[in-house]
């Protein structure tokens, strides 16, 4: 199913478009949290990642990351579940949630998230 999910998001910016406007962000957020399984962890930062990017023609860039959205990811600990990642996952998925971390840092809203959550740190571990 996430699979799915990824080949679409990956497919065509529209979808991100249309995926980010159904609220799609907060129910990748709450995955990642609950899932136990890091395969389905990194999967989901795949996808957040996808929809966290920057879409569209050069004449018309959307970044889909909106405040709210933002705000859900780290409000719902979704910050903590990424660190976690940084910690255990595959390299390919660090680097993914590295990229997703530096698109939530562009939202004012968020900072306050990364420091209680000791993620400067956390990132830049050797």
């Amino acid at each position: 199913m996430m699979d799915s999910l990824l080949g679409l998001l990956s497919e065509d910016d529209k979808n991100v478009i249309i995926s980010v406007a159904q609220g799609v962000v907060p129910v990748f957020v709450r995955l990642l949290d609950s899932s136990s399984s890091m395969e389905m962890k990194e999967k989901t930062v795949a996808a957040i990642s996808r929809v966290s990017m920057e879409v569209g023609s050069q004449e018309k860039r959307l970044v889909s990351f909106s405040k709210e959205n933002t705000r859900a990811i780290g409000c719902r600990g979704g910050i903590s579940s990424l660190l976690e990642i940084c910690d255990a996952g595959t390299p390919n998925s660090q680097a993914i949630v590295v990229g997703v971390l530096r698109n939530l840092a562009r939202f004012q809203e968020i900072k306050e998230n990364f420091i209680e959550e000791n993620a400067i740190s956390v990132i830049l571990e050797p």
